[in-house]
C-alpha cells in the first residue's frame, strides 16, 4: 500500500503565498554577479511539489502494451540531450545541468502560475528592492520564464516546438530512479546520464526563488527527484514520499536486466527518428548511446 504523498501536486499549490526575502548578492556561473531572492515567507517544504502522479498501470507487470503506452503519453518527458554536448541547449556548470522538460497541455497553465506569481512579487517589491517603481509589463519583458516554447530557435517552426519547463538538475543532489525492464514496479538508482532525450519522467520540483541580473530576471526550479519510466533483480520494498508504490534496489546489476518489449512510439514532430531509451549499458563506454534492445518512447 502506497504511503500518503509528501509533496502536493502542482495544481494544489498557491504560488502567490510564497513570498520572498530582500534580494542578496551572490555569484552566478562563470563569475557572473547575480542578485538572488530566496523564498522565506512559507515553510521550505511547501516550495516542493510533484508535477504529475503517474497512472498505476505503469507499475503493473500485467498491463497491456497499449494501456502502458497511453499512460506514458500523458507524462512529461526530457527534451534536452544531456549525454550529448552538441545539444544546442546543453548547459552545465559545477555539475548543474539546465534541462528542458516537456509538459502535458493540462499542466502548462498550472506552471505559468509560478511565472506570474514571480512577476507580481517583483512588481510589488520593486520600490523596496530597486528604489524605483517598475511596471509589470517592464518586468515581464525582461523576465526569463520557467515555462517556454522549446526549441527557442526562430529557425524551428512553431508547430515543431513544445511547451517545456526550464529546470536545474544537479549531479549527486537530484535523486534519479530508473524503471527496470520486466518488473515495472522495480526501480534502481540512476544518474544524469539516464535522462535521455524523450525519456518519460515523473519529476518533483523545488522552487528556488528568483534571480536578477543586469539584463534579466527569472524563476528558478530545481529537480529534487525524478523517476525515469521505461524500463530485474532482487529488490526491497520502499515507501516513497511521492505517492507512488514502487521498489528500490540496493545492489543493481545492469547485466541481470532483461529488456522490455517495445511499445508503440509517441510521435514527436520535431525529430525525424525515434529515440532509443534504455537502462545504462555496462562496459568502459557505459554512457555512450545504447543501440541494443530497448523501449522506444
Amino acid at each position: 500500500m502506497a504511503s500518503a504523498p509528501k509533496y502536493p501536486l502542482v495544481e494544489s499549490v498557491d504560488f502567490s503565498l510564497m513570498g520572498h526575502s530582500e534580494p542578496k548578492n551572490s555569484k552566478g556561473g562563470a563569475g557572473i554577479p547575480i542578485v538572488y531572492s530566496s523564498r522565506t515567507k512559507t515553510d521550505r517544504s511547501s516550495m516542493v511539489f510533484q508535477l504529475v502522479k503517474p497512472d498505476p498501470v505503469l507499475m503493473d507487470d500485467t498491463a497491456t502494451p497499449r494501456a502502458r503506452d497511453e499512460a506514458l503519453a500523458k507524462l512529461p518527458y526530457v527534451r534536452t540531450n544531456f549525454h550529448l554536448q552538441s545539444d544546442p541547449k546543453f548547459d552545465v556548470r559545477d555539475g548543474k545541468f539546465t534541462v528542458y522538460i516537456a509538459i502535458p497541455p493540462n499542466l502548462v497553465d498550472e506552471m505559468r502560475r509560478l511565472d506570474e506569481a514571480n512577476i507580481a512579487e517583483v512588481t510589488a517589491n520593486s520600490k523596496a528592492w530597486f528604489k524605483r517603481n517598475l511596471s509589470a509589463d517592464l518586468i515581464r519583458e525582461n523576465y526569463n520564464n520557467i515555462v517556454q516554447r522549446y526549441p527557442s530557435s526562430p529557425e524551428v517552426a512553431e508547430s515543431d516546438k513544445v511547451d517545456c519547463v526550464r529546470v536545474k538538475v544537479i549531479q549527486d543532489k537530484t535523486e534519479i530512479y530508473v524503471q527496470n525492464g520486466t518488473r515495472f514496479k522495480s526501480f534502481h538508482k540512476g544518474d544524469i546520464h539516464d535522462l535521455r532525450r524523450n525519456s518519460r519522467i515523473v519529476p518533483v520540483f523545488q522552487d528556488n526563488g528568483i534571480y536578477f541580473r543586469s539584463t534579466e530576471s527569472g524563476g528558478q526550479l530545481f529537480a529534487t527527484r525524478i523517476l525515469v519510466l521505461h524500463g530485474d533483480a532482487d529488490t526491497r520494498e520502499m515507501q516513497m514520499d511521492m505517492d507512488v508504490d514502487i521498489e528500490i534496489e540496493d545492489n543493481f546489476d545492469p547485466q541481470t536486466v532483461a529488456a522490455a518489449p517495445p511499445v508503440v512510439p509517441v510521435h514527436d514532430p520535431s525529430i525525424s527518428t525515434q529515440t532509443v531509451v534504455n537502462f545504462a549499458p555496462t562496459g568502459p563506454n557505459k554512457y555512450a548511446e545504447y543501440q541494443g534492445p530497448a523501449v522506444v518512447f
